[in-house]
């Protein structure tokens, strides 16, 4: 597993042998921030994992799709979002998190439709060594994804790392299911854990994760 930033969120590549799959895509144009690790590595793209539709997810998806010919994959729920097909639910913001919205209002710019090959649901497989966990409520089709034999868990925006300290990830569409979906990622017994944001934990993944708070609630 390779971590690194592609705009504010952070992307994950999953090697299988000289080949890999991205997981989230980063922000529009960084494409080339994707392809230039990928050279680095020595690795062919071939399948697109995306966490949720938030632009800064999937803003590189499609540049990156129609430049490497790799598949996307997305949870069922976000795939009308991200093909362009309707647009996405807003988050229910709290007091806290208001003037945080407003800070990076702007920053991201919108992501363009890009074509779904495969709608994801909570259970899926792939390769046998990744499962598909549904965590609604950062977004109606938000997604994990458990890499089994890596003992790895991307949590996507379900949760965030901030000072050394796992949080519930803001401005979440249903804020009572996305504290469900994160409770229900602590039951995954992992070694390292990645997040949409803040820095990956490699070690005592399970344990870290369950210590998480919410702040901004």
């Amino acid at each position: 597993m390779h971590a690194f930033q592609a705009g504010h969120a952070n992307a994950y590549l999953w090697r299988h042998g000289t080949t890999a799959t991205l997981i989230d895509a980063g922000e529009v144009g960084h494409d080339t921030t994707v392809l230039d690790v990928l050279r680095h590595l020595g690795l062919d793209l071939t399948r697109i994992l995306i966490t949720h539709w938030h632009h800064d997810h999937t803003g590189a998806a499609a540049a990156l799709a129609d430049r490497t010919g790799a598949q996307v994959y997305a949870g069922r729920a976000d795939a009308p979002v991200i093909r362009g097909e309707r647009d996405g639910v807003p988050p229910m913001l709290t007091a806290a998190e208001e003037p945080l919205m407003a800070s990076i209002a702007g920053t991201v710019e919108p992501a363009p439709a890009c074509q779904v090959h495969r709608e994801l649901h909570d259970g899926d497989t792939l390769d046998e060594h990744a499962v598909i966990i549904g965590t609604p409520g950062h977004t109606p089709g938000s997604i994990a994804v458990h890499l089994t034999t890596e003992r790895v868990l991307l949590t996507g925006d379900i949760s965030a790392h901030q000072n050394g300290q796992v949080i519930l990830g803001p401005f979440n569409t249903d804020r009572e299911q996305a504290k469900r979906s994160l409770r229900r990622l602590t039951t995954i017994d992992v070694d390292a854990v990645g997040f949409g944001h803040g820095t990956p934990v490699t070690e005592n993944g399970k344990a870290t994760l369950t210590t998480w708070t919410d702040p901004l609630g």
